[in-house]
């Protein structure tokens, strides 16, 4: 899978795709959780079926789920204690602590 995004002089998104249909992508928000945040829009508009922001500082994950017209119609938020199962790929299963071990 990747991602292609192209952008004005300034920054703005002119347009982006996904080469191959990813159904889950995990990033990790390292200095700017918005604009993790604003990214959602772009892979709902790809077609990915979840996407994750893991929050180190605040040790929790964001889901954000159910793509529709370019935007995440749900999202939800996890702490230490919850486990995250990926509706999309359910061999995938995590304990959110050990992201933060």
């Amino acid at each position: 899978m990747f991602l292609q995004r192209l952008t004005d002089d300034n920054g703005k998104a002119l347009r982006s795709w996904l080469g191959d249909e990813a159904e889950l992508v995990i990033e990790v928000a390292v200095s700017s959780p918005t604009l993790d945040r604003e990214n959602a829009s772009l892979y709902a508009e790809g077609g990915v079926q979840e996407y994750w922001i893991v929050l180190g500082p605040e040790r929790r994950v964001e889901v954000y789920g159910l793509p529709e017209n370019g935007r995440y119609r749900e999202s939800r938020q996890f702490g230490a204690d919850d486990t995250l199962q990926c509706a999309s790929v359910s061999a995938v299963r995590i304990l959110v602590s050990d992201l933060f071990a």
